[in-house]
């Protein structure tokens, strides 16, 4: 049987619009792979350029809080914190932006016992006994 040639026609014109499809969500995906090359590229330049001033407090306080900080956001961020949060900036980006020290979402810690403080303090206490000699043995050989 023959086909006809207005069948022809139809089945290449399908074929191209195929085509023109494939292409299509090809290149897009070409570009989404390019801008995100480009933009980590961009972070890892601005971050070179950054110098270490920039990048770590050089004051040890300074350090420790923004450390604390960043881990307060990991958490909050990994226990979803943020959706009972009474800051609206967290509620507004989706995640833990701990504008103060403490969450403010998370749920508060139960006050120890005295018994519980005493008995941190006594080991506290006992560990630091077991390493001041290693420490006055290596401090003795550093002078």
């Amino acid at each position: 049987m023959r086909v006809s040639r207005v069948v022809k026609q139809r089945i290449r014109a399908q074929e191209k619009v195929q085509t023109k499809a494939q292409a299509k969500s090809q290149s897009k995906a070409q570009s989404k792979a390019q801008s995100k090359a480009q933009a980590g590229a961009r972070r890892k330049a601005e971050a070179a350029k950054a110098g270490p001033d920039e990048r770590l407090p050089q004051d040890m306080a300074a350090f420790r809080n923004e450390l604390a900080r960043r881990l307060l956001v990991i958490i909050g961020n990994q226990q979803g914190y943020w959706r009972h949060c009474p800051e609206r900036c967290c509620r507004r980006a989706r995640s833990c932006r701990v504008p103060k020290l403490q969450c403010s979402g998370a749920p508060a810690m139960p006050k120890p016992t005295p018994e519980q403080v005493s008995r941190t303090m006594a080991q506290f206490h006992a560990a630091l006994m077991a390493a001041a000699p290693a420490a006055d043995r290596r401090g003795a050989r550093e002078s």
